[in-house]
């Protein structure tokens, strides 16, 4: 071997370095990049319920944005819940926080009522069942819907402008209830005892002029028949805030929990 085959030139040496400079900079870009992939799924806090427990949930995308939340309750939760309410017209009642990475949505918390001998009107609604609220509000502002304090019958009165509600929901009448707001029901669905058998619902609600939160019930036969549901969501033709706001509503099942979820988040600016 002669001794320019074993030694490099010096324009043939700071090439080389070059190309060699070039792919470390290239690499560390590819290793930045996949350093900000903040896909995956966070979970909030447990809380015991029944034998089991339930936790809140968000799922993001790469870039931190939300494409899900929901509930998850372990298998074991259906099990050893109470069989009468704590109080009438008082279900066993728990507030549980969305994890930090679903403040894109707008969402704050989820509410969880077991009605363990259903609830009114009993003709519809009167199995044992969970009510789901996912709330656009804060905790406080929830609490604050109180028969007691001045002004609750006008906040009551005061629904959302037409524009806010989504298509084909319709108020029910005299629903204002303490810590939740007014009702509202998809008035295709026809709440008739001789045609209508619930086993899951999707409601939506409001406080003094705001839209407050989206409502899935379900029963907990129908949690035990190992569901597979996905439906879309009817959607308004505005939106009072800007934020990610579910498309879709789901209750599904795996080995280890029952899940209610909001999904296919998409992006909207308030009007």
């Amino acid at each position: 071997m002669g001794r320019s085959s074993r030694f490099l030139g010096v324009r043939e040496l700071v090439r080389l370095t070059g190309v060699f400079v070039g792919v470390v900079v290239l690499a560390a870009g590819c290793s930045s990049s996949a350093s900000t992939d903040r896909a995956g799924t966070y979970e909030g806090a447990g809380q015991q319920l029944g034998n089991g427990t339930i936790r809140t949930y968000v799922a993001v995308d790469s870039d931190g944005h939300p494409t899900e939340i929901g509930v998850r309750l372990t298998k074991a939760a259906l099990d050893g819940l109470p069989a009468v309410d704590p109080a009438p017209d008082q279900p066993l009642t728990i507030g549980l926080p969305l994890p930090s990475q679903a403040a894109g949505t707008d969402f704050d918390h989820v509410t969880v009522n077991w009605n363990a001998q259903g609830h009114a009107p009993t003709n519809l609604f009167g199995v044992p069942h969970f009510d789901f609220h996912f709330y656009m509000t804060d905790m406080a502002a929830q609490r604050a819907i109180d028969p007691t304090a001045v002004g609750y019958s006008e906040a009551a009165s005061n629904v959302p402008a037409p524009q806010y509600v989504p298509q084909d929901y319709l108020m029910v009448p005299d629903s204002a209830f303490p810590m939740m707001g007014v009702h509202w029901v998809d008035g295709t669905v026809p709440l008739d005892p001789s045609q209508f058998h619930f086993t899951q619902i999707l409601l939506n609600g409001s406080w003094d002029g705001k839209y407050t939160f989206i409502e899935p019930m379900v029963t907990r036969a129908y949690l035990l028949s190992n569901p597979s549901l996905t439906q879309d969501l009817k959607q308004p033709q505005e939106f009072q805030k800007t934020g990610y706001f579910p498309t879709r509503y789901s209750v599904q099942h795996d080995a280890d929990f029952y899940t209610v979820a909001l999904t296919g988040m998409a992006h909207h600016d308030a009007a």
